[in-house]
């Protein structure tokens, strides 16, 4: 928290739970969270649970489907799309809790890139694969520590695009890709 950049890399479950939100909330909010990467699924089921307290229709606490529930998806990618921007859309609704209100409320940088089988994406979804990537990359890159959880894909990719360094005796940075050293540690 206080030496380094802590990169978050995760799936949609965190969504599907309130306790599971609220959990990660207060790690964003107690500055934990210094980047966020994940795909169009954890911020448009996060969003639709601040703005109607269910994921993909199901209550976020009782675990229950609601009546006409699944509507509440798709009703919240076009509230989000409407809005311009996941900031705007959490501001217009007061959205007061989650993953993504708490990023935006912190000020956390987020990288979302989508996939083929989105629905929406939500505006700031990056579609391009490359322009993805690089916005991956860039986060990562600042990193110190990256903790992925609860998405296969997205780990996978962050894995290897995350750089690896060895510190050597003399205090000198080894990038172990290309096994030239580097400057003296800070």
């Amino acid at each position: 928290k206080q030496h380094g950049k802590v990169v978050w890399v995760m799936g949609p479950a965190f969504a599907f739970d309130r306790d599971a939100r609220r959990a990660m909330q207060a790690i964003v909010e107690n500055g934990y969270v210094h980047g966020l990467m994940a795909g169009n699924a954890l911020a448009t089921h996060d969003l639709e649970a601040g703005y109607r307290s269910t994921a993909l229709g199901q209550d976020i606490y009782t675990q229950i489907s609601q009546p006409g529930g699944h509507y509440n998806h798709i009703d919240t990618i076009n509230q989000v799309r409407r809005a311009g921007s996941i900031e705007k859309f959490v501001a217009e609704q007061n959205i007061q809790d989650g993953i993504m209100a708490a990023c935006v409320q912190c000020k956390v940088p987020y990288v979302l890139t989508g996939s083929i089988r989105d629905d929406g994406p939500l505006p700031e979804v990056y579609a391009d694969v490359y322009e993805g990537q690089n916005a991956m990359r860039a986060q990562v890159k600042k990193s110190t520590t990256v903790i992925c959880l609860a998405t296969t894909l997205h780990s996978i990719a962050t894995g290897n695009m995350t750089p690896s360094y060895r510190v050597l005796e003399d205090g000198t940075v080894r990038d172990r890709k290309s096994g030239s050293a580097g400057m003296p540690r800070p």
